[in-house]
């Protein structure tokens, strides 16, 4: 049996099955959502301590014939992490943060939380474009390109990484920076730059370039009919295409159940699915903060209240409004496409209110559409090279014990993939399954990165999803 520091389980322990289920904030859906990898049953489950650690299970794995997968906090969707007659390397306990004010930069184990880096960042007035979610992981969160707070100004999360630690499939420790006089990023730092599941090594440790904090971080948030939903998208693209959003606001238009806090308010707000839209931005000034909003006066439809705002002091604020939308207990069926200036305009928003109006289960479901300005990447990575103008994300959730619940939260996922997925230029690899069938359209650069992979983990040691069939 594996001789390290930390705890090796195997099926039948006591601890096995609470390990096996271990994740994050939002439950990840029973740890499968709709491909149910509930039943996934690891061969070992590898609770790594240290590094030392890390470098004897990869051999162990290799040496007994065990795919590897890795989990840094859990908070993946879909559970990829979880295979039946794998090595699953645990590496919940690499939760460290450690700023460096001087060089404005953070080292952090691959389990640290976002909100707890920016909560220490802010302390010297520093932030980093984390997750949005309460209790998102960096590791996997980076690995996968990373969708952070105002991506539309700091750019994909992974493009902030310097430095990152890797142990290899033969057992070795590699350091890969991001070389700042090249142009270009030796294979490891482009892999590390956005091929999520695909990693072909574990990463032990990273750092990142922080940035300074704004004098102003705030967001606003307004209520609308749902059947203006389609007018507010148009408007928003137009403001995008003729150049009025700047890049340090981020709007996200959601078709919503109406939260129980505002349902009946005042008599107003009666309809229990609606529109809202929420705007978080950054500004040296109140200026400033005044020009970038103004586009958000002038939407195409009348709210039920007048639009709320908020201020707060870091990202990790930001992120704790969002803990109500994602409670413990409840499961998720998520997908998420992004598309380029052309497919942007193919998109039938009507028909996707329709399906979430028909389908969509009371509670938390929601629709989440993002417009934004194209920004190219810098040296980029596995993801590719820009953030797309268009961000869709479906999120039906459901109790685990109501199976009518389920099926109509999964109908839903069905009847909006069936809209969208002719006109699709990318899949989120880090929320939308990610297999041999969806593998080559969730990728920059998809041959690059199997090239890549064979180069640095020739014997296969790492689980490879692009060989993976749907609902593996």
């Amino acid at each position: 049996m594996l001789n390290i520091e930390g705890t090796v389980l195997v099926s039948g322990d006591e601890e096995y099955e609470k390990a096996r289920q271990n994740n994050f904030a939002v439950n990840a859906a029973h740890l499968g959502n709709e491909n149910d990898h509930d039943g996934a049953l690891p061969a070992l489950i590898v609770q790594v301590s240290s590094v030392e650690d890390v470098q004897k299970a990869v051999l162990y794995a290799s040496e007994h014939k065990l795919s590897v997968c890795v989990r840094s906090g859990g908070h993946n969707w879909f559970g990829s992490f979880l295979r039946s007659n794998s090595l699953l390397l645990d590496m919940s306990s690499f939760d460290s943060i450690d700023i460096s004010p001087h060089t404005q930069t953070a080292t952090v184990g691959p389990c640290a939380k976002g909100q707890d880096l920016n909560d220490q960042a802010a302390k010297y007035g520093l932030c980093s474009s984390t997750g949005h979610c309460v209790g998102v992981p960096l590791g996997g969160f980076l690995l996968g390109g990373g969708f952070g707070w105002l991506f539309t100004h700091f750019g994909k999360a992974a493009e902030a990484m310097e430095v990152v630690t890797i142990v290899t499939a033969d057992g070795s420790i590699v350091e890969s920076t991001s070389q700042e006089k090249s142009e270009t990023l030796d294979k490891w730092m482009w892999l590390a730059r956005g091929s999520a599941s695909a990693f072909p090594g574990v990463v032990v440790s990273i750092q990142l370039k922080l940035h300074p904090l704004p004098p102003i971080l705030r967001s606003r948030t307004s209520f609308h009919p749902i059947s203006d939903f389609e007018k507010i998208v148009a408007y928003l693209t137009r403001v995008v295409d003729d150049g009025l959003m700047s890049s340090k606001i981020e709007v996200n238009t959601l078709l919503s159940c109406t939260p129980p806090s505002l349902f009946g308010k005042e008599k107003i707000i009666k309809d229990p699915k609606i529109c809202v839209i929420s705007a978080s931005g950054i500004a040296e000034s109140e200026e400033e903060w005044t020009n970038i909003i103004g586009f958000l006066d002038h939407i195409p439809s009348v709210p039920y209240l007048p639009a709320t705002f908020a201020d707060y002091s870091s990202f990790s604020g930001l992120s704790n409004e969002l803990g109500a939308v994602y409670p413990e207990g409840w499961s998720w069926a998520c997908r998420s496409y992004e598309f380029d200036d052309t497919s942007k305009h193919e998109v039938d928003f009507c028909r996707i209110r329709s399906v979430f109006e028909q389908d969509a289960p009371i509670g938390l479901s929601h629709v989440l559409c993002v417009v934004c300005p194209t920004r190219p990447s810098v040296k980029k990575g596995a993801y590719g090279d820009s953030v797309l103008p268009l961000f869709i994300g479906t999120y039906g959730s459901y109790n685990n014990d109501d199976a009518e619940e389920k099926t109509a939260a999964l109908h839903m996922q069905d009847g909006i993939a069936n809209i969208v997925d002719p006109f699709v230029t990318k899949y989120n690899p880090l929320e939308h399954p990610l297999d041999k069938t969806t593998f080559h359209k969730s990728f920059g650069d998809p041959e690059k990165l199997l090239q890549l992979r064979n180069q640095c983990d020739p014997y296969g040691i790492f689980f490879d999803p692009s060989k993976a069939n749907p609902r593996d």
